[in-house]
């Protein structure tokens, strides 16, 4: 069921797996916990931008994958781990967000200080409208990652690091990191623009 956390067991060989270095762990973790995570922020927080709630549930995701360790399993399940992350990184992008607002000078001054490790520095906004059926069957075949990769732009999520979450590519130098995504957005920009097109 879509937003269904995995099973214990399930859960408890991917963190065993990410421990032992193996390098499918990471994108078979977010692919199993990021859409409950976000569903999880959505029911408490109703009210949030849903572009902040998955960025949260993005960072608690990426958080784990690079540290393993930070999770005890003795002190809890981890569902309530990653809530519980999640939920304070959102605490601290909204504390930001309003930071920001108090303090921004210009129009501008978002770009003045750009956060060049975690943002991919792309605008998605170009992406065609999905009323045409042939793009609806465009999005119909994407592979799973690439749905989830739709997804978060679609969402207007800019930071490289979730996208490298969900593709497997967290444990990369940041570089690599944000070639992988933009070879996957490209990707998924060409279909459908290609489609729009009727080509």
């Amino acid at each position: 069921m879509p937003g269904s956390w995995p099973h214990a067991d399930q859960l408890a060989d991917l963190v065993r797996r990410l421990r032992d270095y193996d390098p499918l762990a990471p994108a078979e973790l977010a692919a199993a916990v990021l859409e409950p995570l976000i569903e999880h922020l959505r029911d408490k927080n109703p009210r949030v931008d849903d572009h902040a709630r998955i960025t949260a549930a993005g960072e608690a995701v990426v958080s784990l994958i690079r540290n393993p360790a930070q999770f005890d399993p003795d002190r809890g399940d981890l569902p309530g781990y990653l809530k519980m992350a999640a939920r304070g990184d959102l605490a601290n992008l909204l504390a930001a967000e309003r930071r920001h607002h108090t303090h921004r000078e210009g129009p501008d001054s978002v770009e003045l200080v750009p956060d060049g490790r975690n943002s991919s520095g792309e605008d998605d906004s170009d992406l065609p409208s999905l009323d045409a059926p042939e793009l609806a069957a465009v999005v119909a075949a994407f592979t799973p990652e690439e749905r989830r990769v739709f997804d978060l732009m679609r969402a207007g999520e800019r930071r490289t690091a979730v996208y490298a979450a969900v593709l497997g590519l967290a444990d990369r130098p940041a570089d690599e990191q944000k070639r992988g995504v933009k070879q996957v957005k490209d990707r998924i920009k060409a279909r459908l623009r290609r489609a729009a097109e009727g080509t």
